[in-house]
């Protein structure tokens, strides 16, 4: 099992807690190799992945990106947020040993909560990359140049196949996408392997990158709100609710389950790994999160769920729709 992350040193206690999650969850498993593409990790975080290492008795290696990052940089692709750190995975497939055929890459910002072998046995066919639907994109997908009738992927778990990856020049057609058409998106990444990519990805079950909304609101309401022509069934969400593998706990309502006081229906899953972890005395601080979230907060808070989903949509819509023109004038959100 081979199992790749990229962080820096700010999300590395979320990087290594997510590995806890991992290794804790598969136990039976007969090898894992960690790899984690090191944007300028410090050696006190690197001691503490030596320590999961040692515990687990599983390998953990080091991927200097500063040649990832640097070949990035020649070849014109932007930074995003001041950081390469969001495309490295994109083009890690020269920096991975070559006996590695199947490659997952996880988020930071998840929870290994099950077996992850049945995942990596899944038959890929000629795809190269295996993804799960992205629970809020409707319109935006439109403003980025993909069809409303067409599937739209989240980039938080994505299972290469290495051969099918490389054979298909998959990372070149990225290179030529962001020289000759665009480079500049608002979901960075996972927009551009959507717009490149996104018609040779394999779907998967939501239980590997199962989001919060899926867990916030009642899943037939969300549907009927949210209403995306090419998605999971109701039946599929709940199924996927009953067995998750993977929770992916991106930010809602401004707040992580690192943060204070947060409302994030992800947090005991998080705080059960944070605690045995070697990031166990990480002290959670408040989000300082801009207005318009405190302000959905409290809409959570006092509001019917089917007004608060509705409102909920609109305001992801309207963010996603500002956060597109910035990045075609070449610059990003700033709450990205």
């Amino acid at each position: 099992m081979d199992v790749l992350y990229q962080c820096s040193d700010k999300y590395a206690p979320y990087c290594g807690i997510s590995v806890t999650s991992l290794f804790e969850n598969n136990k039976n498993a007969e090898n894992i190799n960690v790899f984690i593409l090191d944007d300028c990790i410090s050696e006190i975080n690197k001691s503490k992945f030596k320590l999961l290492e040692e515990k687990y008795k599983r390998n953990i290696c080091f991927i200097s990106t500063e040649p990832i990052v640097e070949k990035l940089k020649q070849l014109g692709i932007p930074s995003y947020r001041g950081s390469y750190t969001t495309y490295l995975k994109m083009f890690a497939e020269e920096y991975i040993p070559d006996y590695v055929e199947r490659l997952l890459y996880i988020d930071s910002d998840t929870i290994v909560n099950g077996n992850l072998e049945e995942l990596f046995a899944i038959n890929m066919f000629d795809k190269p990359l295996a993804m799960a639907y992205d629970s809020l994109v409707t319109s935006y997908k439109e403003t980025v140049g993909i069809k409303n009738e067409s599937a739209y992927y989240n980039a938080g778990v994505i299972l290469f196949n290495i051969s099918n990856w490389k054979k298909q020049l998959r990372s070149n057609q990225i290179v030529n996408h962001t020289t000759n058409k665009r480079a500049h998106y608002a979901a960075a990444d996972q927009d551009l392997i959507n717009v490149v990519i996104g018609k040779d990805i394999l779907p998967i079950s939501a239980k590997y990158n199962f989001e919060p909304a899926y867990q916030m609101f009642s899943i037939d309401k969300y549907l009927k709100v949210f209403n995306n022509p090419v998605f999971y069934t109701e039946e599929q969400l709940i199924e996927a609710k009953k067995d998750v593998r993977i929770y992916h706990f991106f930010r809602v309502m401004g707040e992580f389950p690192w943060h204070k006081n947060n409302l994030h229906p992800f947090n005991d899953v998080f705080d059960k790994y944070l605690h045995i972890s070697p990031w166990y005395d990480y002290e959670k601080a408040l989000s300082n999160s801009p207005m318009i979230f405190k302000c959905e907060k409290v809409a959570y808070k006092v509001l019917p769920e089917g007004l608060f989903i509705r409102l909920f949509r609109l305001s992801h819509e309207l963010f996603m729709r500002k956060s597109n023109k910035l990045s075609l004038s070449s610059k990003t959100s700033k709450i990205m």
